[in-house]
């Protein structure tokens, strides 16, 4: 039988489906651990586990491996570890204005 998405088996043929590791995910019919890959907000920059939260000010909106992207300028996460999306980088009060995301524009004066 085929895995259902968010777990793996060894090979293929008959066998137990095991569920990914904690902040990963899988495609359907995941053959090995390295089918799961780290969800938004996490990063791994080589296959496998384990998968660590977006640092400060950067984020990951997508399931895979990869690294996570810096906010755009003047703006943060809020001291907020795995950011997965850019919304959730907060325009810097203090200097800039501007929606979630962007684009921050520098306040006058």
């Amino acid at each position: 039988a085929i895995c259902a998405a968010g777990t793996y088996k060894e090979g293929l043929g008959e066998g137990v489906c095991v569920e990914c590791p904690e902040g990963t995910n899988s495609s359907e019919g995941a053959v090995s651990l390295q089918g799961c890959e780290c969800t938004a907000g996490r990063f791994n920059a080589t296959s496998g586990v384990p998968c660590q939260e977006c640092h400060e000010d950067t984020f990951k909106n997508f399931t895979g491996n990869g690294t996570c992207t810096p906010c755009p300028r003047d703006s943060t996460t809020l001291s907020l570890l795995g950011t997965a999306s850019l919304s959730g980088c907060i325009c810097l009060a203090s200097t800039a204005v501007g929606p979630p995301g962007g684009p921050c524009l520098c306040k006058e004066g």
